[in-house]
């Protein structure tokens, strides 16, 4: 039996709470479950990104950030954009990544007559990545399955909302109070919606603000490893004093 296993064996027969990193709908009704998550933002990070000023000029600029691979849904992203675009010409899409995808989404941005407002800016460290979340408005993460992507909490901590489709990991992390989360049922439908939550971020400087706010105690809060080991440390003592 794995270590989980053998672990849960002894949780139950203890009584005690089972400690998960994972959602807790997974597991029995009847095993008192406590989840934590499986990552998070050192203080460090928390606190610089927390300084970074709500942005309120032009041009409205949304960033994607991640590897350029087909499920990570830059293509989407761009679909999206170049609709949004439309009606708000002096808006601005900063892609940051790399990868085998790079060349047909720069083709993509072209044909659907946003390529000057599409910004293509390449690997960049970590630290520039967060240099970066200083000059955008939004971030928009279309990606089709991810975990638990560290770029929805870097830019939460920066302030920034947070687009994703309400699919993986990202649906977990981000409720309404401080993003929007777009519904998965066709390829039209969800390029729509991505296009209106751009919209209104872009049109409601107050909601997207107070979103920006909201995220950034959200992670303050919760996300920090600091507090993370904190809490868990608090359960094994209790798993141990029971």
């Amino acid at each position: 039996m794995n270590v989980l296993g053998r672990f849960t064996q002894w949780s139950v027969a203890s009584r005690a709470q089972l400690i998960l990193s994972r959602e807790a709908s997974q597991w029995s009704d009847n095993l008192p479950v406590k989840a934590f998550p499986p990552f998070g933002l050192n203080q460090k990070d928390i606190e610089r990104l927390g300084q970074l000023p709500q942005r309120q000029d032009e041009p409205f600029r949304v960033v994607s950030i991640g590897r350029f691979l087909g499920w990570k849904g830059f293509a989407l992203g761009i679909r999206a954009f170049a609709q949004f675009h439309r009606e708000h010409p002096t808006s601005e899409y900063w892609l940051i990544g790399d990868g085998p995808e790079k060349e047909g989404l720069q083709k993509l941005a072209k044909e659907l007559g946003c390529g000057d407002a599409v910004s293509f800016w390449g690997k960049l460290s970590r630290d520039q990545v967060l240099q970066r979340m200083a000059e955008v408005d939004v971030l928009m993460h279309p990606s089709f399955h991810d975990h638990w992507p560290t770029v929805v909490l870097e830019a939460m901590a920066s302030g920034r909302p947070v687009v994703c489709l309400d699919i993986g990991g990202p649906s977990l992390m981000v409720q309404e109070d401080w993003g929007i989360k777009v519904p998965v049922d066709n390829l039209s439908q969800v390029i729509n919606d991505l296009d209106q939550a751009l919209l209104q971020l872009a049109t409601n400087g107050e909601k997207r603000i107070s979103m920006g706010l909201k995220g950034r105690v959200i992670v303050s809060e919760n996300w920090s490893w600091e507090i993370i080991g904190e809490q868990m440390l608090n359960l094994y003592q209790e798993v141990i004093n029971s």
